[in-house]
This record gives C-alpha cells, sequence and structure tokens, in this order.
C-alpha cells in the first residue's frame, strides 16, 4: 500500500497453506497470525504494507530497501552426503544483538529449521558478532538436507516481527564409488560412467582440483561432442557417459567428477582418480599402403593389459573415434576401464 493507493497482492480465506503470488507468499495460521516471504526485494517494493485478517485485524508496516547493502545476497554451497556442511551468513552491524533464525524452503512451505527456540540436533550456529556474521554447521548430510536455506535476523516491533535474510542454495552430492585408470602420456584413452537409473537427466565431468566449478557437458545427447581436449558421449540408452582423452599428457591426471544431475539440488557421480605415466612404446603408428593393398597392424600392449579386451577404431574429423570394434564385447558393453585404440593415416 502506497500513501493512498492500495494494491492488492494477496487475499485469500484457507488456514494452514502457503499462498504463492509471483515473489509474495502468504501463510495463515490457524490462530489468525500471518507469515509473509518477499523474494528478491528491489528498490520499488519500498512503500507501507497493510497485513492482516479481513474484519478482524491489520497492522501497517513500512519496508525501507536500501542499495548496497552489507551482506551478499545469495550463495552456493556443494557437500557430499555423510559429511559436515558449513556456511556462513553476513549480517549488518545494526542487529548485533537480534536472534539469529534459520529457515528451509519446501515446495509448499517455509520452515524454521534452526532459531534459540526450536533445536535441532544436526544443526548448530555460533555467532561472531566482531565479524558480524554467523556459522550454520550441518553434521551428517543427507540427500534430503539439499534446498534453499534462508538465514536471517530476527526483529521484533511492537505489532508485528520480522527476518532479514540471505539465501544459501544447497546442493548435495552421493558418491556411487571410485574407480582408479591409468594412461600413457601421449596415447588416448576411454572410459565410461554408468547411471543407469537416470538415462534422461543431464550428465557432466569435472576435475577436483578446480572445485567442480568448471563442468563439461554433452551438448547433445546421443552424440560425441568434443569438449576442449576431452569428448563426451551420453548414452540415454544404456545411461552412460563416456569420456574420451584424446592426447594424454601429465597436467590431465587427477580426481574427476563423473556425475549426473538428480535434482535442482543433488545429484550423483563416480570419483575418477586419473593417473598418467610415461609411455613406454610408440602409441602412433603410420603405414602407407597402395589403394586395393592389405595392411597389417600391429599394435603393441604393455604386459599389464595383456589379459584386456583389445580395441580397434578409426577417428573421424573431428578427432573423436567412432564404429569401435573390440576382441570380446562390444564397448557399450563394456566395464568402466581405461581402453586405447591404434589408428592408421
Amino acid at each position: 500500500m502506497h500513501e493512498h493507493q492500495q494494491t492488492m497482492i494477496i487475499n485469500h480465506k484457507k488456514h494452514d497453506q502457503w499462498i504463492n503470488e509471483g515473489r509474495f507468499t502468504l501463510f495463515r495460521y490457524i490462530d489468525g497470525n500471518l507469515m509473509i516471504y518477499i523474494r528478491d526485494l528491489n528498490t520499488e517494493d519500498s512503500g507501507t504494507y497493510r497485513i492482516g485478517v479481513e474484519g478482524h485485524w491489520y497492522n501497517d508496516m513500512s519496508l525501507d530497501i536500501k542499495e548496497n547493502s552489507c551482506c551478499e545476497a545469495s550463495q552456493t554451497v556443494m557437500v557430499n552426503t555423510g559429511v559436515t556442511a558449513n556456511f556462513r551468513c553476513q549480517y549488518s552491524q545494526d542487529y548485533n544483538t537480534n536472534a539469529k533464525i534459520i529457515f528451509k524452503e519446501g515446495k509448499d512451505s517455509i520452515d524454521i529449521i534452526y532459531s534459540k527456540w526450536r533445536k535441532n540436533e544436526r544443526f548448530s550456529i555460533s555467532d561472531d558478532r566482531d565479524k558480524n556474521l554467523f556459522s550454520v554447521k550441518i553434521t551428517d548430510v543427507r540427500s534430503e538436507d539439499a534446498g534453499v536455506y534462508l538465514c536471517g535476523v530476527w526483529v521484533y516491533r511492537d505489532s508485528y516481527s520480522y527476518s532479514i535474510i540471505t539465501a544459501v542454495y544447497m546442493k548435495i552430492m552421493s558418491k556411487v564409488g571410485v574407480v582408479r585408470v591409468t594412461g600413457y602420456s601421449g596415447a588416448q584413452i576411454i572410459f565410461k560412467c554408468y547411471h543407469p537409473q537416470y538415462k534422461r537427466n543431464l550428465k557432466y565431468l569435472c576435475k577436483e582440483s578446480g572445485g567442480c566449478s568448471e563442468r563439461k557437458y554433452p551438448s547433445v545427447q546421443d552424440q560425441w561432442m568434443n569438449n576442449e581436449d576431452v569428448s563426451l558421449y551420453d548414452d540415454t540408452t544404456a545411461g552412460v557417459l563416456l569420456v574420451y582423452f584424446r592426447d594424454l599428457n601429465a597436467g590431465d591426471a587427477g580426481t574427476y567428477r563423473c556425475g549426473v544431475n538428480v535434482s535442482q539440488y543433488t545429484g550423483s557421480f563416480t570419483e575418477i582418480q586419473l593417473s598418467v605415466k610415461q609411455a613406454l612404446a610408440h602409441w602412433l603408428v603410420n603405414k602407407s599402403v597402395h589403394l586395393g593393398d592389405e595392411v597389417n597392424i600391429t599394435c603393441q600392449i604393455s604386459e599389464e593389459h595383456q589379459v584386456s579386451p583389445k580395441l580397434f577404431c578409426k577417428e573421424d574429423e573431428n578427432h573423436i573415434c567412432q564404429n569401435i570394434n573390440t576382441s570380446e564385447v562390444k564397448l557399450h558393453d563394456l566395464p568402466l576401464q581405461k581402453c586405447f585404440y591404434c589408428d592408421h593415416q
């Protein structure tokens, strides 16, 4: 409500049900108290609001939106199941002594997770008033902990109270396995990651040393796609992500996540530990033959791979190895492992 002009935002008579209207959410408790949640505040939201129960009572609330506030608007936290999650919430020094509170957005609700009035055995808050921030710790993280948390400071007034909040987006990742893969400098390597229960979900590859912030996705499913130094194939029939390094070097070594997005805030991944050794043999075989002649190609295989299935394929113009033949089974039937090929030009 701005001066003499009133604009109805939400008008609903139902009890115990969250009512959403754009960026505004309202909940009426059975005792008549109301809770209102406003998302993504902007300066145009400043003004006077009338909040009440028609025919019974109302309060006028003056809302002032400040620009360049002290605090981050939001943050994203990514953590694995079973560990302890930590994040920090900054607040203005004006609210140094106010109570701190944690909400969580549900599908149709906004619930109080932790406050001085409501404790949770896996949640704890420590308030550093000198730095104007409080730390939140969640032990034994579970997949259901994923979602949007709202860090708040609770402010009391004569006829109402409110909380100034910032959002924390918590993404929970489940590690389903660990695989160790060995390749050789200058050679190629193919391995595959299984996600059979999420065949059409978006899959990715990232490196742990970069915090997994830079993810490589196949831009098209069921096609080989170049992605800088690595090619990816998202096989939606088998629920498999094929990963192909074309020219291994020492910098490729490290720990990777071969993962899938299960939902907006949850995912699962296989941890790939890739080591790159110095090549003991020449991996490139050059052959020159005349049209119509026959050619025999010999590939040198290290002793440790003598019992592994042997693979043969030809690169296309994008340096992707298609039409793979093996000595035993098709590539899509192979377990996750290292695979080398010979090429002739």
